[in-house]
């Protein structure tokens, strides 16, 4: 029975989807549906993807929608998302050839549990291929902030995710804007669900130039409501997950600086209420963070 989609989100990758589609066809498990949402590409995809469906190697499901930016692909991903288990696979993403055959060995362990939301594994550059020594073991059980706390901030990890659950959560939108962290999309069950962890590395990666990631503070610039939105979930989030004092008053500070800087309407940020303490600490140490982000406006602004 098959029990994983493999979700794919692009836009104009045509170039990179080849390499995906020929590490699919070599996964020793072909139990899976690869399922790609086309967000609008203008290059070859839609020719590509149609004729790799004619040939019939793989179980193919193609959707092309109307450029909204990756979040919305995730919706629609998770709206017709029909198995068990959902992973996403971005298009430059590399997966080790057993790593289907490695989610059927393992998902017995969570699929009982609903206290578990998925299976957590670290996604490692292809540069280096190790899993790094502070990340937890095989078959610990964690909340994704517990592995922060192993001081692999700024790891890459990747999840298979219980679709049951995080189909009942979905992206804010904002005119205009095409860009918000997944993060304001996964803080929502992070916090109360566990993973069971699988340390070794399954996913390789290798950002490409006209990626997400490449693109950096310039993203953020021209999106700015949903990094507003993402800094005031991770501020909201912080401070319910029992991180440092530090921790807390500097994720309410990077919000409210934000907002100052880019002159933002708060109230158009639904939801996350912040208590009075951080957000009058948050506010002092504002006067930093803004400092800091309108530097960074200027930058963009060149």
């Amino acid at each position: 029975m098959n029990k994983l989609t493999i979700f794919t989100p692009t836009f104009n990758r045509a170039n990179n989807l080849p390499t995906l589609y020929k590490v699919l066809l070599n996964q020793t498990s072909q139990n899976f549906l690869w399922l790609i949402i086309d967000d609008g590409s203008t290059d070859e995809t839609k020719i590509l993807v149609e004729s790799w469906i004619k040939d019939q190697k793989l179980n193919i499901e193609y959707i092309y929608k109307e450029n909204g930016g990756k979040h919305t692909a995730i919706e629609v991903a998770n709206n017709l998302c029909k198995t068990d288990y959902i992973v996403i696979i971005d298009s430059d993403d590399i997966l080790t050839n057993n790593a289907v055959e490695t989610f059927y060995e393992m998902y017995q362990n969570v699929d009982n549990d609903e206290l578990l939301i998925g299976i957590l594994f670290p996604r490692v550059y292809m540069t280096e291929e190790l899993v790094r020594n502070d990340f937890p073991k095989t078959g610990e059980k964690k909340f994704l902030y517990e592995i922060n706390n192993y001081n692999y901030r700024g790891g890459e990890v990747n999840h298979f995710l219980k679709t049951n659950i995080i189909k009942k959560f979905g992206f804010p939108h904002f005119s205009g804007e095409k860009f918000v962290r997944e993060s304001v999309w996964t803080d929502n069950f992070f916090y109360d669900h566990k993973f069971w962890i699988y340390s070794k590395a399954i996913n390789l990666l290798e950002y490409t130039e006209d990626g997400y990631t490449k693109q950096g503070f310039n993203l953020l610039y021209k999106n700015p409501y949903g990094f507003l939105c993402a800094l005031k979930s991770n501020a909201y989030y912080a401070i319910k997950a029992r991180f440092s004092l530090k921790e807390k008053v500097i994720a309410t500070a990077k919000y409210y600086g934000w907002a100052k800087a880019m002159r933002l309407n708060k109230k158009k940020i639904e939801g996350y209420k912040i208590s009075f303490f951080y957000r009058f600490s948050g506010r002092i140490l504002s006067l930093a963070t803004r400092r800091v982000y309108k530097k960074r406006i200027k930058e963009c602004q060149r």
